[in-house]
């Protein structure tokens, strides 16, 4: 490899690092459909994601909700109440958990 594309490699794994060393996360430990045990959801406000210990996907993210589609259905996040949602077929949404936050 020569100089120019290794400056140029090294400048794009800065921006990589810059990036997520800026990013403002959230964490919650929720539970879920009456699970015992709670699950941590790390939510990236930056780069709108939603790490659920499985992998990371993509989120919507305003100042009033966190959603994501899972296994094909919107679930949401109400960050006034904390309360996890899940959307029904005719648009209307029920509660199936709740979220509390973690301290930073």
């Amino acid at each position: 490899m020569d100089a120019w594309a290794a400056r140029v490699a090294a400048t794009g794994l800065f921006l990589l690092t810059a990036a997520d060393a800026n990013a403002e996360t959230l964490a919650f430990k929720c539970s879920i459909g009456g699970q015992e045990a709670s699950a941590t959801f790390k939510v990236d406000l930056t780069n709108r994601a939603i790490d659920f210990g499985k992998g990371v996907i993509s989120a919507e993210v305003n100042s009033q909700v966190i959603s994501w589609h899972e296994e094909g259905v919107l679930r949401t996040i109400d960050r006034r109440t904390y309360a996890v949602l899940r959307r029904l077929p005719d648009g209307s949404f029920f509660q199936i958990g709740m979220c509390r936050p973690l301290e930073r």
